[in-house]
This record gives C-alpha cells, sequence and structure tokens, in this order.
C-alpha cells in the first residue's frame, strides 16, 4: 500500500468523521461508511499524519519517492530499483 505523509496542521477533513481503531500502539482510521483505510497515526499527538494515497480523489501525482519496510515485503512485490529503499523507517536527519 502506498502511503503520503501530511503535517497534521495540514490535514482538513472534507466530510464525514472517520473509525479510529488503536492497534500495535497506533491508530488506524478508516471511513465509517465503507471501511477504506484512510489515515495511520503514530500518536493524537504527532506532528504527521499518513494517507493512503489510494483513497485520494487523484492519486496520480503523487508518485513513490522512497520503499519502506522493506522487512516485510512479501515475495511477489516489485520494488522500484531507481528510488531509495529501507528495511524499515530512514531516520530523520536532525533538521526534519
Amino acid at each position: 500500500m502506498q502511503w503520503g505523509s501530511v503535517p497534521r496542521k495540514d490535514m482538513i477533513l472534507t466530510k464525514g468523521e472517520p473509525r479510529k481503531i488503536a492497534y500495535a500502539n497506533r491508530l488506524r482510521l478508516f471511513a465509517a461508511c465503507c471501511g477504506t483505510h484512510l489515515f495511520f497515526e503514530d500518536s493524537k499527538e504527532s506532528d504527521t499524519i499518513d494517507v493512503t494515497i489510494a483513497s485520494l480523489d487523484n492519486p496520480a501525482p503523487f508518485a513513490p519517492q522512497k520503499t519502506i519496510f522493506l522487512e516485510d515485503k512479501l515475495p511477489w512485490v516489485v520494488i522500484n530499483e531507481s528510488i531509495p529503499s529501507f528495511q524499515t523507517v530512514p531516520k530523520k536527519k536532525p533538521n526534519e
């Protein structure tokens, strides 16, 4: 599944209220009407919210910039070797 990170302060829901489910010390948010996975939060206080790109009205402009969690990759998943890849989440630089 392809994800994009958005600063929490920039996130605006235009309709509805997602269903929230705590799992593995994180918060997953789903569309209450159909169950589509929409968001992922490390915590309610985290600076960013991860968004499922496929749930956007127009996902085409959001091409992958990196691949993360290769340690969990299924054998049949093909990785784009032209972008950076990481076994887990890359460490942030001090100014990020």
